[in-house]
């Protein structure tokens, strides 16, 4: 029996005389003539019940059910398929489900929204941090409206004075400045790629500041050009910054090396929110609210999900913020910190860095020591090739000095970073829950501590390391971005 034939007239039992319907007839469709293969709808949960001999997924969201039609036998099936030029009857009734408006707008989020595969196809924090990204364009595009209005307007008012030549002299100079600043903010490239976050926060904080001196030039239009350029200097900084911490980012949420499809998405999701938000501002301005009072509440809405955005984020290798928290977590409690858990605590503003700020990588000699005695006493505790690196302190700075030598790896800065906050955790007299009982007695002096911490160290980093990849930190990828100075040769001193 064939999908197509009534039931009735198969196994010898009575034929039913009644009119048949084929399946588009019983859903009040009507399939595409003129081809080999004919095409029907069905409805969602009925292609289930048409007999099929193959269904496939269209797109990864609807179903098509393909149905034998004609002269076919599934005996001779496997014999060479006859050509249809040649007479044959045979080939599909091809059923699809049909697709409601709520399907057709989910299809069409998906295409130009999100990354083809979601939600497989990236990490589990690109659904977040997309949603916060698109909140933040949201109120970046309504508050554009404000700013764009308070230039206009202050320059128009300026333009009184000064003529219509001088207005757009003064709007040339402006957006040079900016340019500069885009230009002057790549020296701090390397620092992007290892404080990923922090400068993406950073960079938000500059743009509304430079959105605040936007609006404050209709209040002061004779003082446009100050205003102005440097409203553009802080928002072309913001932007670089943004622009080359999102790449990084993205890299991250890219499973099946699909980069270039979810940057394009993300840029989708940032050009409808924004334009969203432009449309909300328009409607906002035209309610003649306060304008400082508005812009206000959609400065804290954009950096609020500013900071929701960075806090989505989870980079599985060690930066200066992030190792500076696992050490201390493991230090006090003997456990290194999952990834989630680190990035969530990662401290992203100046307070709060768990000694961050107080260890110096890749430091000169010049900064690290006061005088030779202090360098030879370094080169005798720290002697080649078991060490790489020579640890001191200040007690004036209250920092510890990490001088490397030349040919340090990533890994070398890693040990010699363990070293530095092991040796400061020891120095304010901190415990050491988890080491063996003869290492946690206090260290009451900087020779004693950097004694202590040699023992400390050459016990607990390898442990420090094997938690560390076992939590899925990816060690071999740690950015520290130590300074340039490198010890190329030590002549040999009496301590």
């Amino acid at each position: 029996m064939t999908p197509l034939q009534s039931p009735h007239e198969s196994d010898g039992q009575p034929v039913d005389h009644r009119p048949r319907f084929p399946p588009w007839k019983k859903l009040g469709l009507t399939p595409h003539r003129g081809t080999s293969n004919r095409h029907v709808l069905a409805e969602q949960g009925q292609v289930d019940d048409l007999g099929s001999i193959a269904v496939e997924s269209c797109s990864g969201r609807r179903r098509r059910v393909y149905l034998a039609r004609g002269d076919f036998n599934p005996s001779t099936s496997s014999s060479f398929p006859a050509s249809q030029h040649a007479g044959s009857r045979e080939g599909f009734d091809i059923v699809d489900e049909r697709q409601t408006h709520e399907d057709h707008f989910r299809a069409l989020i998906h295409a130009y929204l999100l990354p083809n595969g979601f939600p497989d196809s990236v990490g589990p924090q690109y659904a977040p941090y997309m949603a916060w990204r698109g909140v933040q364009y949201f109120f970046g595009g309504a508050i554009s409206v404000f700013t764009t209005q308070s230039l206009l307007g202050a320059l128009g008012v300026a333009g009184r004075f000064q003529g219509e030549a001088a207005a757009a002299i003064n709007w040339v100079i402006k957006d040079g400045a900016g340019r500069l600043g885009r230009l002057l903010f790549a020296r701090w490239g390397r620092e992007l790629d290892c404080e990923l976050k922090q400068f993406r926060l950073a960079g938000d904080l500059l743009m509304e500041a430079g959105a605040a001196l936007e609006l404050a030039t209709v209040y002061a239009p004779p003082a446009f050009l100050p205003l102005a350029c440097t409203a553009n200097l802080s928002k072309n900084l913001a932007a670089v910054a943004a622009s080359s911490t999102r790449a990084p980012i993205y890299r991250t949420f890219a499973l099946q090396n699909n980069l270039a499809d979810i940057t394009a998405k993300g840029e989708s999701v940032a050009n409808l929110a924004d334009i969203l938000g432009t449309v909300a501002g328009i409607a906002l301005s035209r309610m003649k609210l306060p304008r400082m009072p508005t812009f206000c509440v959609l400065s804290a809405g954009y950096l609020l999900s500013s900071r929701k955005e960075v806090d989505s984020v989870e980079l599985p290798y060690m930066n200066r913020a992030r190792l500076a928290y696992a050490t201390q977590r493991y230090l006090s409690d003997g456990f290194i910190p999952g990834v989630a858990e680190a990035n969530h605590n990662e401290p992203l503003l100046p307070w709060g860095r768990h000694n961050q700020n107080r260890l110096v990588l890749g430091a000169s000699v010049e900064s690290a020591c006061a005088g030779p005695s202090e360098l030879a006493h370094a080169v005798q505790r720290f002697p080649e090739p078991e060490y790489r690196y020579l640890v001191t302190y200040r007690p004036d700075t209250k920092k510890a000095y990490v001088l490397l030598r030349e040919g340090a790896t990533s890994m070398d800065c890693l040990q010699a970073s363990f070293f530095g906050h092991v040796f400061l955790h020891l120095l304010d007299g901190a415990a050491l829950s988890h080491a063996p009982l003869q290492l946690t007695a206090a260290a009451t002096t900087t020779m004693g501590a950097i004694a202590k911490s040699s023992a400390v160290v050459s016990v607990l980093y390898p442990d420090f390391i094997s938690q560390a990849e076992r939590n899925g930190w990816k060690l071999q990828q740690t950015m520290l971005n130590p300074k340039e100075n490198r010890l190329l040769r030590i002549t040999p001193l009496q301590a």
